[in-house]
């Protein structure tokens, strides 16, 4: 069954491409017509113009306001910078909730020192 469907695909596509063939014949939009019979086809080749390519320098990399400012909390409340994992945004975004929430009293640097399991 599977060599039947293989060998109706491969007629159907070679049908398709014999019809494809035959639209430059009928359009009459040969590139290469002989001459004479005796004489060899002419083809002209015009080569493309090169693409131009721009090469820009790549940004210089800045620092991210997000480490600077989690190296700064972490600093405050006694955590390196391995405690941080390079969660520097996370540690920004924990420690303004942390810092809104009154309900949190004395419990604050509690929180920070368990930063690095959450």
């Amino acid at each position: 069954m599977k060599r039947i469907i293989a060998l109706l695909s491969i007629i159907i596509l070679l049908a398709g491409l014999c019809a494809g063939c035959g639209k430059n014949s009928d359009q009459g939009t040969n590139d290469i017509t002989p001459a004479s019979s005796s004489e060899e086809p002419s083809v002209t080749v015009t080569a493309a113009p090169e693409p131009s390519v721009t090469v820009t320098a790549a940004p210089e990399p800045t620092e991210d306001p997000a480490k600077a400012e989690a190296l700064r909390i972490a600093e405050l409340h006694g955590l390196s910078e391995a405690d941080i994992r390079g969660e520097y945004a996370l540690l920004v975004r924990f420690s303004e909730t942390v810092e809104q929430n009154e309900r949190v009293g004395d419990y604050r640097e509690f929180l920070y020192k368990i930063f690095p399991v959450v």
